[in-house]
């Protein structure tokens, strides 16, 4: 598999070449002319801004690999070339520019820009090159009077291709260049010259095999679109694949979509390619283009997402900048698994739901987006944070089990238990006994469960020990239980009289008023309840005030026998002598408390209702910083 990885290009309001033909044939190159290199008058260096204090929005992302990758991006009024070494988490300035319109690399040190002189022009008419990783550029060509450059496709640091369009004739050519781009000559022609604004995208692997698709004149969301391959660089292309025309069957060998603009065309190897429509989906071949197969997931649905760049570094591995759709402008995102699911890469996320430490430098989190929920995790206490996975569950909390695992529940009717052994990158459900529900679960540091559960006839504790659920009897209707060691449990409920009472009540009158004013003459009460055997509960009473204007307790943990804390929506209490007494804590935010986690009594975090920021104390809950 080459090294170099393709742009797509789409050139609008000029002539390009188009797909359009009926049989499949060959067609053989015109005969070539030279065309002049421009002379190299000085060397590019990087200029680094001082006035731009935004962070950088990726345009472009043509370059991935082991880890080393390259970017086009916008800094506030300038263009940039970026270097990433962190398969793109993270970037760095190379090189700085008032108008970068095109980047392509063909490894971690030769690359090509393509440029206009004047400030805020939107055609391409010099190309630039780099030796260096682009620590330096020259300019090597310029475009002869009216015409633009489509963004050139190398293999290597001398052979490539690149489509070049004439605005005063209304033609286009494919060029070829074996010196680096110095010099380029006319190649073979996939189709005859064609008047119209259309599309084209270019895909080598090698020096003699690659791929051109070509469109037709687009509208109303279609256009007709012919896919031809090469494998001899460009001298003969064969037409291997073509959309039918509108209203016809457009499936079975040799079809291609009509739906969506052609746009951005990867090969991985002479037989694994990838194909992005622009108000289209993302299509996959594993026969050198002969079939196609949409992959798109619901991160990139059609017409409300623009696919920017698309590259594949291997047949697992690919990176999308997609643009739209409700999330951030230029957003990295990667796939390990073909295309099935994808994370967000850059911009750095972090966490807007609830935050879970073990340790005060190892954390994890949720950013919620809609019915999806991306787990990050962090190794410097929350300074920043890494995409672990997106799992196709939406998970409402995570909390740390012994061995460093992560447990969650989901959200919705038919929640359940899930578990990561490898710091959120996987999770696999727990099965829980067939009718039941999971609403909380708490883990102890022996990986032993304890999890709230409901079925249409009850709400109860369960405990998991050794792969075997047991269900506890319990003299309360429970809301929340921990359980810091086996056989050690809290737990948070109401009176099982009066609860039943409720429910048979709220079964026999359907007016919600009816029921407030019962539920305010026979109040539910909260209490703390203990047992070391689950057999014998000890009841404790809770903080007066604690279930008031501010609701029901809303979490409960216990760290050891002694120390222990619950939170409702606005406030937390702490006990250091296992509820005997409580302390009610300073919450850091008017918006409310989502979730409290301590690692220890002194160390803790708390997320608030808005998500952001994390909050941490390093004496219990006396102080908090954001």
């Amino acid at each position: 598999m080459s090294t170099r990885r393709n742009l797509g290009l789409v050139v609008s309001g000029i002539l390009i070449l188009t797909g359009c033909g009926a049989a499949p044939t060959k067609t053989t190159a015109p005969p070539t002319s030279h065309i002049s290199a421009l002379t190299v008058t000085r060397q590019m260096t990087p200029q680094f801004s001082t006035t731009s204090t935004t962070p950088p929005v990726l345009t472009q992302v043509p370059f991935i690999a082991n880890r080393h990758g390259f970017a086009l991006a916008t800094l506030g009024q300038e263009s940039a070339v970026l270097h990433t070494s962190d398969s793109g988490q993270s970037w760095q300035a190379r090189y700085i520019a008032p108008t970068l319109l095109g980047l392509s690399m063909a490894n971690n040190q030769a690359g090509w820009l393509t440029t206009c002189l004047q400030s805020g022009c939107q055609a391409a008419t010099t190309l630039e090159a780099t030796l260096n990783g682009g620590h330096s550029w020259n300019r090597i060509y310029h475009a002869p009077a009216n015409t633009t450059l489509g963004t050139p496709d190398f293999v290597n640091a001398t052979t490539g291709w690149m489509v070049e369009s004439n605005h005063s004739t209304m033609k286009s050519v494919l060029l070829r260049s074996s010196d680096g781009g110095k010099t380029w000559t006319p190649a073979g022609s996939p189709s005859s010259l064609f008047p119209g604004s259309l599309g084209s995208a270019l895909d080598f692997i090698t020096t003699t095999t690659g791929w051109f698709l070509v469109g037709g004149e687009p509208g109303a969301g279609a256009q007709t679109k012919t896919l031809y391959q090469t494998t001899n660089g460009g001298r003969s292309w064969a037409k291997i694949a073509q959309s039918a025309i509108l209203g016809s069957p457009s499936s079975g060998p040799g079809s291609l979509p009509i739906g969506g603009y052609v746009d951005r065309l990867d090969f991985v190897n002479s037989t694994l390619g990838y194909m992005a429509l622009a108000n289209g989906l993302i299509y996959r071949t594993r026969d050198s283009g002969t079939h196609w197969a949409p992959i798109w997931s619901k991160m990139f649905p059609p017409a409300t997402v623009t696919v920017q760049s698309m590259e594949f570094s291997s047949s697992a591995t690919g990176y999308i900048l997609a643009q739209g759709g409700g999330q951030p402008g230029g957003t990295l995102w990667q796939t390990t698994d073909g295309g099935a699911r994808w994370v967000a890469l850059y911009p750095s996320t972090r966490p807007n739901g609830p935050v879970t430490f073990t340790t005060r430098e190892v954390g994890a989190g949720l950013e919620m987006m809609g019915t999806t929920s991306t787990v990050l995790t962090t190794q410097n206490g929350g300074a920043t944070w890494t995409v672990a996975s997106q799992p196709p569950i939406l998970l409402g909390s995570l909390q740390w089990g012994g061995n460093r695992t992560l447990w969650g529940v989901s959200v919705g009717v038919h929640g359940a238990i899930y578990r990561s052994r490898d710091m959120g990158r996987a999770f696999q459900k727990i099965a829980l006994p067939r009718s039941y529900v999971a609403q909380s679960v708490s883990v102890a540091a022996s990986n032993e469960l304890i999890a709230v559960v409901s079925s249409t006839k009850n709400v109860e504790v369960m405990t998991r020990a050794n792969g075997h659920w047991q269900a506890l009897s319990l003299p309360f209707a429970p809301r929340q239980a921990t359980e810091p060691a086996p056989q050690n449990i809290w737990a948070i409920g109401t009176s099982l009289k009066t609860t039943l009472a409720l429910k048979n009540f709220q079964k026999h009158h359907n007016n919600p008023k009816t029921v407030k004013l019962y539920d305010i003459r026979h109040p539910l009460t909260p209490y703390l309840y203990h047992t070391v055997n689950g057999r014998t509960w000890t009841r404790y009473s809770l903080p007066a005030g604690s279930s008031g204007n501010s609701g029901f307790p809303m979490g409960l943990t216990f760290l050891s026998g002694q120390f222990g804390y619950f939170w409702n929506q606005g406030a937390l209490y702490v006990t250091q002598n296992g509820g005997m007494t409580w302390t009610i804590e300073t919450v850091p935010s008017s918006m409310g408390i989502q979730l409290v986690s301590f690692t220890s009594p002194a160390d803790g975090w708390l997320t608030p209702g808005s998500g952001t920021p994390t909050y941490h104390t390093t004496n219990g809950g006396r102080s908090w910083s954001s």
